[in-house]
């Protein structure tokens, strides 16, 4: 019940492993272009019939980085209502303590179950808009062009009348 290291004497996790590490495959000898070996790394948690986190992926500095905070940030899948519901969350630090409800970052991009991208909240405020920017500044969006010629910047959106993605159909009369 004990306590696994790898280039440590006093593991500070059931696997603590000091140094780098390499998850999949790298080379099949023998192996033809038939052969699909998909590295497969699976982080588990447990979280059942209620919502929260139940897997985090942490990426954090050392120690020595600085102050007695690790700086995380994080990729985390959350369990949403019924137990296979699920969503993708990502949160980072803007700061040198550990703030948030949480005491490891803020939360700044989720994917939700439906595959809505949601930034700066974390509830769909739009049935169907997949791309969702919330801000209580001025500044919601800044779109950048960078370009050595003499064309000017451009947003472009598009419609189609055509309910198939990648078919388009063209726009009739009185369409907004």
């Amino acid at each position: 019940q004990g306590n696994v290291g790898i280039n440590t004497i006093s593991p500070q996790a059931k696997l603590d492993v000091r140094g780098n590490a390499i998850f999949g495959l790298e080379y099949i000898s023998g192996a033809g272009s038939g052969l699909n070996a998909p590295g497969i790394t699976t982080i588990r948690g447990h979280h059942v019939n209620s919502e929260g986190d139940f897997a985090r992926l942490y990426l954090s500095n050392s120690l020595s980085g600085g102050g007695g905070n690790i700086p995380t940030a994080s990729i985390r899948g959350v369990r949403v209502g019924e137990n296979y519901k699920t969503a993708l969350t990502f949160y980072t630090n803007q700061t040198s303590t550990l703030g948030g409800a949480n005491g490891d970052g803020e939360e700044r991009l989720r994917i939700d179950s439906l595959g809505r991208t949601l930034i700066g909240h974390t509830a769909s405020l739009s049935e169907s808009c997949r791309l969702q920017v919330a801000n209580t500044t001025d500044n919601t969006a800044e779109f950048f062009g960078y370009s050595a010629n003499s064309n000017g910047a451009r947003l472009t959106f598009t419609k189609s009348r055509n309910g198939t993605i990648g078919t388009n159909t063209i726009v009739q009369d009185d369409d907004t």
